[in-house]
């Protein structure tokens, strides 16, 4: 079964997460970087084995806090990373943008789009599914479906969703970017950059999976 819920997001629909309890401070507080931007990064090596083939991404240098490479500095709360794959010259960028204050979201999803994505590259949209067949059962669902943007330039090609915790007491929005830099077309590396989103989506993650918008099981 499957529970979606179509939202506009750069042309396409927003992958909106109920409120998992992560302990946020009050809005207008002191944001926590490790708790609320580090959460949407993999902050260390990805290792996704399927039984039958395995990719290993390194995680490359350090965590990055503030203005992200490549793109605009959208949010005060920002952080990126670098990860290498085993077996290619291939280069990723992860990046999160995050906002406590929805007005504000959902202007820069405009800035983003408008002054840097449709001048620099060319946008699709699409749903990537994220399937975990081994962590499957009748109460944690076994895929998620991200609904994304693609973004392709000489430079890097990746896709940006969002991330909504409307329903929490302190609400927190996300606009996050997994990408390949310089390494082949958006269509090569798409596999690739499924894999690399897979620990950050894992349904096993959520309180509430079944209630979640783009799971299904």
């Amino acid at each position: 079964m499957v529970n979606q819920h179509n939202c506009l997001w750069l042309r396409s629909g927003n992958h909106h997460i109920p409120d998992q309890s992560h302990g946020f401070p009050s809005h207008g507080g002191p944001v926590p970087t490790e708790v609320k931007i580090h959460s949407f990064l993999n902050t260390d090596d990805v290792i996704i084995n399927d039984g039958i083939h395995e990719t290993i991404f390194r995680k490359s240098g350090s965590v990055l806090d503030g203005k992200p490479p490549l793109f605009p500095d959208l949010s005060p709360y920002t952080g990126s990373v670098f990860h290498t794959r085993e077996g290619s010259d291939d280069l990723y960028l992860t990046v999160v943008w995050m906002f406590t204050d929805k007005d504000l979201f959902l202007d820069n999803q405009g800035v983003l789009t408008t002054f840097y994505l449709e001048r620099y590259g060319r946008l699709s949209t699409t749903s990537l599914t994220l399937e975990y067949p081994d962590k499957s059962s009748w109460l944690v669902p076994s895929t998620s479906i991200i609904h994304a943007t693609g973004f392709e330039n000489n430079i890097t090609a990746g896709y940006f969703t969002t991330i909504q915790y409307d329903d929490s007491t302190t609400p927190a929005y996300y606009i996050v970017y997994y990408g390949a830099i310089k390494s082949g077309n958006l269509i090569q590396q798409t596999p690739y950059l499924k894999e690399l989103m897979k620990p950050v989506f894992d349904p096993t993650n959520f309180n509430n999976p079944t209630f979640s918008v783009g799971y299904s099981s």
